[in-house]
């Protein structure tokens, strides 16, 4: 049931169709409520800022909706050869592995486009961060309108309340490196497959 309730809120800020009144309802209670932890965290501890990395792009533009003014949107993209070979090293299919990435950015780049000012919305690539952690950041800061600091690289010395994410937010060494393994891994069959059903996708994400 949450599939179809979450493609109909999907169809609705495509097309501009209106949901019907009760999934119209939960959808902004859903983000009312969302938008009241922020309140509730910002006030608990003294910021002015939340970061919300949940990835989850429908509640990314319902909030952009809610509050324009006060939101902005961070697309951080991967080349999609590298998430393709991250699959296949971890012993799922060739389809398997590229599903997931390609209906993510197949449907999230329409919707930011059509809803999203584009001067609202960032798009950092992975690559580019884990090269140059120090101007992406800044880069970020300044998209923001936030004044970039050094320490905020150094992540590990603070105290973060995060629910999931990278096993590395748990080590000593707070370096991000480049994994690039898929450039002499991916085998000229893989390559061929991934360019047949996502290299038009993934040119459109800034990789050649």
């Amino acid at each position: 049931m949450w599939q179809i309730r979450r493609m109909a809120v999907y169809v609705s800020q495509v097309t501009g169709v209106p949901l019907p009144p009760l999934m119209r309802r939960r959808f902004s209670l859903g983000l009312q409520n969302r938008l009241n932890v922020y309140d509730a965290i910002r006030k608990a501890t003294g910021t002015s800022v939340v970061v919300d990395s949940s990835k989850a792009y429908l509640q990314g533009v319902g909030l952009y909706q809610c509050q324009p003014d006060r939101t902005r949107l961070v697309l951080i993209v991967r080349d999609g050869r590298a998430v393709f070979y991250s699959g296949l090293k971890r012993g799922f299919g060739r389809s398997n592995s590229l599903d997931a990435w390609r209906n993510y950015y197949r449907h999230a780049l329409p919707l930011l486009r059509r809803r999203v000012r584009p001067e609202h919305v960032m798009t950092v690539r992975y690559e580019d961060l884990a090269a140059d952690p120090v101007t992406q950041i800044r880069a970020i800061c300044a998209f923001a309108g936030l004044a970039y600091e050094d320490s905020m690289l150094d992540w590990s010395n603070k105290q973060h309340h995060i629910v999931s994410g990278n096993n590395m937010r748990f080590g000593a060494n707070a370096r991000i490196r480049p994994d690039i393994k898929w450039r002499s891994e991916l085998t000229e069959g893989d390559q061929a497959f991934f360019e047949k059903h996502a290299g038009s996708l993934n040119r459109q994400l800034g990789y050649e």
